[in-house]
């Protein structure tokens, strides 16, 4: 068989076109040779370079815009190909995407002849019958100064949405990206204005992303349905992701309600939705939709589901999918109340509403129960953002009885099934609860309150597959702890002794009390001291330092950060500390190092070679790099903080980290790769809702375990950077607990049960566990009468009046310890029992009684005044200090051994398939000197835009070096090539030869000159050129920022138009080819960097 036979076109491109026209529906055009021009032609082009059909979408305006005057559907048409220079190519796509959304803006008479606004259809969202689709293969686009061919161009009713670039099987899939793709944007960049859909395949894989997406960013869609199952390796992924993304209804679903533009990170970014969020929201839809008896009384009962998808998948751009398209498809009308127990949680999610132009966080947040009522009733919002603590009144009245309210909970397994979400329940009567998790729900009371609150997982989007989809980065683990280990047996005994020392010395001023000492055993008994001995950390951030400096390529340019998880906020300054001053000797070590190599290649007169750059830029980073603390803020913490020392015994002073805290955007600067903050040092903060794709390295050292370990974890998991996986330094010794959180975290239930394997029924019956919680208040309510206080008369008290009451129980209880700790563990019971049956509607008849029970038990733990114990720790360092040793070799010899790694994305379950080896067959001499041509005719033709010809002369070689051939017709390629680099020598002294001052001179005349010009003529034009340019120069150019000012733009192009009409030779130029010249002429000045600033081109 030919190799022809293997072709890419044999085996990849005319099957995907087969596929699209035979299964999928559409119309499949080949257009390489065969596409002529004229309204008449195959695809009605006028010529190659319009990448809109026009004839199909004036078509399509009156096929679903009918009754309409001509003049309406010219207008809209007018606005679908107009293009504006002075918008990046993201900026214009985003305009487009709102005329193809929302439909196109244009004027018509009504009845009464009065003009009156309407919106033209562009698509018919809700019926694919009646859209026409075309995929156009080896269609001729031509740009500004290049021409290219795509493979294959999905248009929709005229409208160019889906890009798809093939290669063959045998051509890693990185070089229809890398090759084609990013060639495309610059060089032909308006076939992207309406593109809906980027798809790069090798037909064994094939991926999608957005015009915005880096490399990295572009997925897979390997699933038509949650439940199927992972694709086999040698099942190619091309038909998979054809068939479930261009289906045609699929396709319009897509492009109508899971497309957005986030403005957050410094930039405009266009976000596609992954296959995961796509199947997940759509099940959520269908939920709330169903017309099954079942689901429809669960939803009622306001179970909407529980929504787990793992951390890093996406959960905030889902939420913004779902709730825009119930908004878009099913009523405008929903109101959402998005809820979490978490500051962060909260900014992070209002922030995303924010970004995409959803919601305002500064209007639509709800700080009150009252601040609620009223945006719900009164203001009617369409979202609301809080956090469950702020709803800690007492509901007396519903803040609203509409059905249309839904509640999205984020990290439903935490505080939402408790009482303040009971308020959120009685408050809200006919809302709809949904849950939003990244972790599982891992203990068995977790899935039952669960479940009692939300219902059962709508939608599960496991760690595993994650992975496997390259939705998240594997996570790999090293235990590097010092295994600590103490080797004095009087340890204990000394310890009791200083204790005894500190009870005799007590003074009045700072009694001994058994509270004290009752904390100080239970501070030592969890190894407090142990874990933040001075000989423990100081080795834990000399590792740090160690590992972490030679990591600082982990990330593309250096931008890889790091984040240390410390036991407490008081060992985050104590670490801080440490790691300032051992990263400084490090960095003075390697300094000295590099210095004197330096000096020796300086003192021999030899280049430096690469190896000693990179090192001093590994220097030079170390010298930048920044590392800072982030804790939150406490009362008295400034006296806190200095009851204890640094290392060099120095009182702990938290106040210049509270001022970088307070003055600086610390999180935003975190988030930059290029910002030399790369060390973040916490304790519980940014440990969730904080994304951050730069972060490859996470310390920790501090006891974890469950959910709130796969939290942390998760931080180093997110795609970006170009970092291939997440690592986590552990110096605890948790991989055991790890494992076992992975046991449940890894893998979800997809059986729609919200079981796992082998789980039964947890559920008690419901009358028995009801009449427990009765006899619980019961107990309560005996108790306080016992001590001589009525509990009703709180319950009936008007507010004001019972902050009192609530005193006076406390001080009632507060008169020994066993009524206190009676007390105590009854009201304990009460909440177990409570959270065991909520949101059961028995228990709302006792919620008054309830809530008073609790106010004073929780005014009774804020009344004990927790003992200080800082001093005594500080003093018993030096005991336990010198009965610790590290087990081992020192860390500096440590991180030269070759660690044991384990992947997390790997326990328990199948290994990933291996990426295909990018090893293309490359002729180094020829491609070593295209590159060389291509860098300097690409300057060239920028400086000079009539120097399309040389490109395209370059291409007709490139062509031919591409077809097969013997050495012979290789040898005269590569002549070619030399030949055609001597050229370019000429073309670059061609001003001097037209006796002009510089090539923008030479550019301007170009672009002013035709071919039937006299000499006098030509001589007349340079005259033109050499003026116009100068007086641009040194006038309306020197407007700062003029490319940015429409008004600075238009004196610019006004000033052109003028000068051309004065000056031009009027025997030669007629008023139509001025205008046409000068409009070409501001386009060449405005692409370009004449009167500073960079040049414009995509």
């Amino acid at each position: 068989m030919a190799r022809k036979d293997y072709s890419e076109d044999v085996m990849i491109q005319a099957p995907a076109a087969e596929l699209l026209a035979q299964q999928l529906g559409w119309d499949s055009v080949f257009a390489h040779n065969d596409e002529d021009f004229g309204p008449d032609s195959l695809l009605g082009r006028q010529d190659d370079t319009e990448v809109v059909l026009t004839r199909e979408v004036l078509a399509a305006l009156r096929r679903l815009n009918p009754g309409l005057p001509e003049d309406a559907y010219r207008d809209a048409l007018a606005q679908v190909v107009r293009q504006d220079i002075t918008k990046t190519l993201v900026q214009v796509n985003q305009e487009k995407y709102g005329l193809l959304r929302d439909g196109v803006p244009v004027k018509v008479r009504d009845g009464a002849g009065r003009l009156v606004d309407r919106r033209l259809r562009l698509i018919d969202f809700n019926d694919a019958s009646r859209n026409r689709y075309q995929a156009v293969r080896e269609l001729w686009v031509r740009g500004r100064l290049w021409l290219r061919r795509p493979d294959l161009i999905g248009f929709v009713n005229g409208l160019p949405l889906v890009f798809i670039e093939l290669k063959r099987f045998d051509v890693h899939i990185d070089n229809a990206y890398s090759k084609n793709y990013t060639d495309y944007l610059d060089t032909i960049p308006h076939l992207f204005h309406w593109n809906a859909l980027v798809v790069i395949s090798n037909g064994h894989d094939a991926q999608y992303g957005a015009i915005t997406s880096t490399r990295e960013h572009f997925y897979r869609w390997k699933r038509h349905d949650e439940d199927d199952a992972e694709p086999r390796d040698d099942q190619p992924l091309l038909p998979l992701l054809l068939a479930g993304m261009l289906e045609r209804q699929r396709l319009l679903d897509l492009v109508e309600n899971f497309i957005l533009f986030d403005a957050s990170e410094g930039g405009l970014h266009k976000i596609v939705a992954r296959n995961h969020q796509y199947l997940g929201v759509n099940r959520v839809i269908a939920r709330l939709t169903s017309d099954d008896p079942k689901i429809q009384a669960e939803v009622a009962a306001g179970q909407l589901g529980v929504f787990w998808h793992t951390q890093g998948s996406g959960k905030s751009y889902s939420m913004v999918f779902l709730t825009e398209k119930i908004h878009r498809k099913l009523s405008s009308r929903y109101s959402f109340v998005v809820i979490t127990d978490r500051n962060e949680l909260d900014d992070q999610i209002a922030s995303t509403y924010t970004n995409t132009g959803r919601a305002n966080s500064k209007t639509d947040q709800a700080t009150s129960g009252d601040a609620l009522r009223r945006k719900l009733r009164d203001q009617n919002r369409r979202y609301v953002f809080g956090l469950i603590q702020k709803f800690h009144e007492r509901v007396t009245e519903p803040y609203s009885q509409r059905d249309d309210i839904i509640v999205i909970s984020d990290e439903a397994h935490r505080t939402q099934y408790g009482r303040l979400a009971l308020n959120m329940r009685r408050g809200l009567p006919n809302a709809k609860f949904l849950g939003f998790t990244g972790t599982p729900l891992i203990e068995q009371d977790e899935k039952q309150l669960t479940r009692q609150v939300f219902g059962d997982y709508v939608s599960i989007y496991d760690f595993q597959r994650a992975v496997a989809d390259g939705a998240t980065l594997p996570l790999f683990y090293e235990n590097r702890g010092e295994k600590l280990k103490l080797v004095d047996p009087t340890l204990s005994e000394r310890i009791e002794r200083h204790i005894e020392v500190a009870r005799q010395t007590a003074t009045l001023d700072d009694p001994w009390t058994d509270d004290k000492e009752d904390k100080l055993y239970r501070d030592l008994a969890r190894d407090y001291p142990v874990l933040t001995s001075p000989t423990r950390l100081d080795t834990v951030a000399q590792d740090v330092v160690d590992h972490f400096h030679q990591r600082w390529r982990v990330v593309e340019n250096g931008g890889g950060k790091a984040m240390v998880v410390c036991l407490d906020k008081l060992t985050c300054v104590k670490m801080h500390d440490l790691i300032q001053a051992k990263w400084r000797d490090k960095t003075a070590e390697l300094d000295a190092k590099v210095t004197a190599e330096e000096a020796l290649f300086a003192a021999k007169g030899k280049a430096m070679p690469d190896l000693l750059k990179k090192h001093r830029e590994q220097v030079i980073w170390m010298q930048e790099t920044e590392c800072c603390v982030v804790v939150s803020p406490e009362q008295n913490e400034v006296d806190q903080f200095a009851k204890w020392r640094n290392f060099r015994g120095e009182p702990l002073d938290i106040t210049p980290h509270r001022e970088k805290m307070v003055r600086r955007d610390l999180e935003r600067e975190f988030k930059r790769p290029e910002h030399p903050f790369r060390i973040a040092i916490v304790c519980a903060m940014w440990l969730t809702g904080f994304d951050v794709k730069c972060l490859a390295t996470l310390y920790l050292d501090k006891p974890m375990h469950g959910h709130t370990l796969m939290q942390a974890i998760a931080r180093v998991n997110r795609v970006g950077g170009g970092k291939k996986h997440g690592l986590i330094i552990d110096y605890n010794g948790m991989l055991k607990s790890l494992r076992l959180a992975l046991a449940t975290f890894a893998q979800g239930d997809r059986a729609g049960t919200g079981k796992g394997e082998r789980e039964g029924d947890t559920v008690r019956d419901a009358a028995e566990a009801l009449a427990e919680y009765v006899e619980s208040l019961k107990q309560a309510r005996d108790h306080l009468t016992g001590m001589g206080f009525d509990l009703d008369a709180l319950v009936k008290a008007p507010a004001a009046e019972q902050p009192t009451l609530i005193l006076q129980a406390v001080n009632l209880l507060s008169e020994s310890d066993e009524r206190r700790k009676t007390y105590q563990v009854i009201v304990e019971e009460v909440q177990t029992r409570h959270r065991g049956l909520f949101p059961h509607p028995g228990l709302f008849p006792h919620q008054a009684v309830e809530n008073a029970i609790t106010a004073i038990h929780d005014k009774l733990q804020k009344e004990r005044k927790t003992p200080d114990i800082s001093a005594l720790l500080q003093s018993l360092y030096e005991v336990v200090d010198t009965a610790l040793t590290t087990d081992g070799r020192a860390p500096t010899h440590v991180i030269r051994q070759s660690e044991a790694r384990y992947d997390l994305s790997k326990i328990d379950f199948n290994r990933l398939r291996a990426e295909f080896e990018r090893v293309p067959f490359k002729h180094i001499v020829a491609l070593n000197l295209k590159d060389k041509i291509e860098a300097r005719l690409a300057s060239m033709v920028t400086r000079n835009p009539t120097r399309v010809d040389l490109y395209e002369r370059y291409q007709k070689i490139v062509q031919a070096y591409n077809q097969d051939k013997d050495a012979t017709q290789i040898q005269t390629v590569m002549d070619d090539l030399f030949a055609f680099y001597d050229r370019l020598d000429t073309e670059e002294k061609r001003y001097e030869r037209e006796q002009l001052d510089n090539e923008d001179q030479l550019a301007v005349f170009d672009l002013l000159s035709k071919e039937t010009l006299t000499k006098g003529n030509r001589d007349a034009i340079k005259t033109v050129a050499r003026e116009l340019l100068n007086k641009l120069i040194q006038g309306k150019l020197q407007i700062d920022h003029w490319r940015e000012k429409a008004t600075a733009q238009a004196q610019v192009k006004a000033e052109i138009l003028n000068h051309l009409f004065a000056h031009l030779p009027s025997d030669a130029y007629d008023a139509d080819e001025i205008s046409l010249k000068a409009g070409a002429l501001f386009t060449h000045i405005y692409t370009s960097n004449l009167g500073g600033g960079a040049r414009m081109y995509h």
